[in-house]
């Protein structure tokens, strides 16, 4: 079970403003507004390490395509902090799986979800019913995508400071709460934003962004969402 705890921390020094994020959320009909807690979730390894060889193969052209980037320490990070910041922000029982613990391989069809109202595709899985270490967990977590740019050097003006350099941090992530007991999609989503830096990106505005991301999807998603106070 996991049980860290992180705290994120938004440095006026390093971030100027956060533009509104653009968002596509799909929350199935039975399971809006339950405000579940106590549910166990498994947290599954990024899509990429559960792929078979010919869907990796798929994913990198599109990716490579969209030119839109995730570094191995990116999904690192993703892995690490996802269910540190679900465990804070709801009041489920989190798990985080990892690879070498997954008895059998997960295949996954590319579809679009009946019934969602999006043309976009997502990967789901044949799953039903998933044992892990002994539990069979009610929801199974995917992070189906993300992104992560960085550009600049550009130029704003400051109050009183003249004119500075500033970076832009462009971010984005896919995700699918899975019913395991059913057998059948819960939620699902695509969130996005954009952020402006003092200087490049660091591991707390890797978080911060994060934080953002997993407090957006708890709005609409079948669980209870910890308010969370400063």
């Amino acid at each position: 079970m996991y049980r860290s705890s992180i705290t994120v921390l938004f440095l006026s020094v390093i971030l100027i403003s956060c533009m509104a994020s653009d968002r596509f959320t799909f929350v199935a009909p039975e399971y809006k507004n339950l405000n579940q807690s106590g549910v166990e979730i498994l947290i599954m390894p990024f899509i990429t390490n559960l792929f078979e060889t010919n869907q990796l193969q798929e994913y990198i052209e599109r990716k490579n395509r969209s030119k839109e980037t995730l570094t191995t320490k990116e999904i690192e990070l993703l892995e690490n902090y996802i269910p540190i910041l679900l465990a804070e922000n709801s009041f489920s029982k989190i798990t985080k799986a990892e690879k070498k613990s997954l008895k059998t391989p997960i295949k996954f069809n590319y579809i679009i979800p009946e019934g969602s109202d999006t043309a976009k595709r997502i990967y789901v899985p044949q799953i039903k019913n998933l044992t892990y270490e002994d539990i069979i967990p009610k929801y199974i977590f995917f992070i189906e995508d993300a992104y992560f740019n960085k550009s600049g050097d550009e130029k704003g003006v400051f109050m009183g400071r003249g004119s500075e350099s500033f970076f832009v941090f462009n971010a984005g992530i896919e995700y699918l709460l899975w019913d395991n007991h059913n057998g059948k999609i819960a939620a699902f989503g695509k969130l996005q934003t954009k952020q402006k830096l003092l200087a490049l990106p660091n591991k707390e505005s890797y978080l911060a962004i994060l934080e953002t991301f997993i407090v957006d999807l708890l709005r609409d998603s079948p669980l209870a969402q910890k308010k969370i106070y400063f």
